[in-house]
């Protein structure tokens, strides 16, 4: 079996995220997970890994399903330990499992940065009409004008969370990118599911672009050696 280490910023293990992945690649492929808030309780997440006011948010989920919000710079010093917790185990690669803009960490391994991988699809895209950008929170907004702005000079940008928010809250999101006539979308965050980008593209009929499909064809490319 070839092992690949999944890391994730919330807490493992993620069968919301490991079930599309086995569905996905190759059945040789041993999947090994890590979270950044692994061994910690939601009370001390709130306490000590929570933003402050000018701190950057990134979202994820707790082992119970519930959705937390995190502070970017009190994730990367342990997301440095988790990674080399999976080199330990022996993993082929690493893939961060967010689509977060994150520095180059040290690693044995090769890494692969999601969000890398999904800005480097996406750039080969030249549009200059309306392009629609999903983010998990509200609080994210002004980071993704800054995030795609260099690729894209018309920006829409509505927020859903993919782990509280409902088929409701999804079909109002569609009506109001089908509103400000997008021709693409672009599902910023790992989190989101297949379901989810169905209900997009179903809505509005254009092309809808989702970060966890992205790096599942870019995985299969990677592995089919």
């Amino acid at each position: 079996m070839r092992k690949i280490g999944i890391l994730t910023i919330g807490q493992s293990p993620r069968p919301d995220i490991t079930s599309s992945l086995k569905a996905y690649l190759p059945k040789d492929i041993l999947l090994v997970e890590a979270g950044v808030l692994d061994g910690m309780t939601r009370e001390y997440v709130e306490k000590n890994m929570q933003p402050n006011k000018n701190e950057m948010v990134y979202i994820s989920k707790m082992s119970d399903g519930s959705e937390v919000k995190l502070a970017k710079n009190k994730i990367i010093p342990i997301m440095q330990t988790r990674i080399r917790q999976l080199e330990n185990q022996e993993v082929s690669f690493i893939v961060i499992f967010c689509t977060g803009e994150f520095p180059e960490f040290e690693a044995k391994v090769p890494l692969i940065y999601s969000g890398e991988v999904l800005k480097g699809s996406v750039s080969s895209f030249k549009y200059q009409q309306n392009v629609g950008v999903l983010v998990p929170i509200k609080e994210q907004i002004n980071y993704a004008h800054k995030k795609w702005r260099s690729f894209f000079k018309n920006l829409i940008i509505f927020h859903a969370s993919p782990y509280t928010s409902t088929e409701s809250d999804f079909h109002t999101v569609a009506e109001e990118f089908k509103k400000a006539k997008v021709g693409l979308i672009i599902m910023d965050c790992m989190g989101y599911m297949f379901d989810q980008k169905r209900i997009l593209k179903e809505h509005t009929n254009i092309p809808v672009i989702s970060s966890r499909s992205i790096l599942i064809r870019f995985l299969n490319e990677l592995l089919d050696y």
